[in-house]
């Protein structure tokens, strides 16, 4: 049932037969039957996070079909967003993180495009800080602005 749903590679099988065999002894039960979502979660419980979340979701929707429990578990991702990480503008001027801030907040460009750039303009102003220590924002006597990317 797993290969229909494409779950065809060779080690998400083995992580689900495992995902199985620890359910199964967490329930001290040979059967599927005896699975709950209770128990789904406690496996997640016990796991780090992202470390085989998608085989129990995997395992549930088998179940599910099944009727061995009323509905799937769907995958829960925390969404973080990494531009807002102090240590992203760590050895970066703060007059130009402010700037490439305010251009990330304006940007029309995709997500992942605007991101990327913003990185991008981040390691200018950590290059301009190390060979122009003076002013990372003036060389030459003029002002420089951010770009249009």
């Amino acid at each position: 049932m797993l290969s229909d749903w494409g779950y065809n590679n060779n080690g998400i099988r083995k992580m689900i037969m495992r995902t199985i065999f620890e359910l199964l002894l967490l329930v001290r039960s040979p059967h599927l039957e005896d699975l709950t979502l209770d128990h789904l979660r406690q496996v997640i419980a016990r796991r780090l996070p992202r470390t085989g979340t998608y085989c129990i979701v995997a395992l549930s929707r088998v179940l599910s079909s099944i009727g061995t429990i009323p509905e799937a578990m769907e995958i829960k991702r925390t969404f973080v967003d990494r531009t807002t990480l102090p240590s992203l503008t760590s050895n970066v001027p703060a007059e130009w993180a402010r700037l490439c801030r305010i251009w990330l907040d304006r940007s029309s460009a995709v997500k992942h495009e605007r991101n990327t750039r913003y990185y991008f303009l981040l390691n200018v102003g950590r290059w301009m800080a190390a060979t122009h220590p003076r002013s990372p924002l003036r060389l030459a006597g003029r002002e420089i602005l951010l770009p249009k990317l």
